[in-house]
């Protein structure tokens, strides 16, 4: 999911992942791999395209059944232009 502040409002885009696994064990890992998978295919060059975006926040959440974690990173869009 990608959300883009609307101009004026806000200069930070959002990049959100989700993934699911059936085991406790592996939400860390899970959390970690759909990070991964934001700088892996590359979802910021969407954002490139809003000159008023200043930063990119990547959030990947990692669900097991009521239980939740999540993995993030913060980069300046001046970082993939």
């Amino acid at each position: 999911m990608l959300l883009i502040p609307q101009v004026g409002r806000n200069d930070n885009a959002l990049i959100i992942e989700y993934k699911t696994t059936k085991t406790l064990e592996n939400l860390d890992a899970v959390a970690q791999a759909g990070l991964a998978q934001i700088i892996a295919k590359q979802y910021h060059t969407k954002v490139k395209t809003y000159p008023h975006v200043r930063k990119i926040t990547s959030i990947a959440l990692a669900f097991c059944g009521k239980e939740v974690t999540l993995a993030y990173r913060v980069d300046e869009v001046n970082a993939y232009r």
